[in-house]
């Protein structure tokens, strides 16, 4: 999580390393269902956690990642 100050309040993000290559699980792996639908939501949940303001390019970016990884768009969206 990324802290700063601005304009005399804190505010909390999502950090993302530059290591990181957001090779999350691919959609047709050998997994059940549900840990393949749970991977949408629980980075969706996890940003709105961690985050004290809505990021809408973050869910862009995620958004655009699942989808790139096979996840069906309607799936991404509806989890997100």
């Amino acid at each position: 999580m990324d802290i700063t100050w601005e304009n005399n309040t804190l505010t909390t993000s999502v950090h993302i390393k530059t290591t990181n290559y957001l090779e999350y699980l691919h959609y047709s792996s050998f997994h059940p269902y549900l840990t393949k639908t749970i991977i949408p939501f629980s980075f969706a949940v996890r940003e709105q956690r961690l985050n004290s303001t809505t990021s809408v390019t973050y869910n862009q970016r995620l958004q655009e990642v699942l989808v790139n990884r096979g996840y069906p768009l309607n799936l991404v969206v509806k989890q997100i």
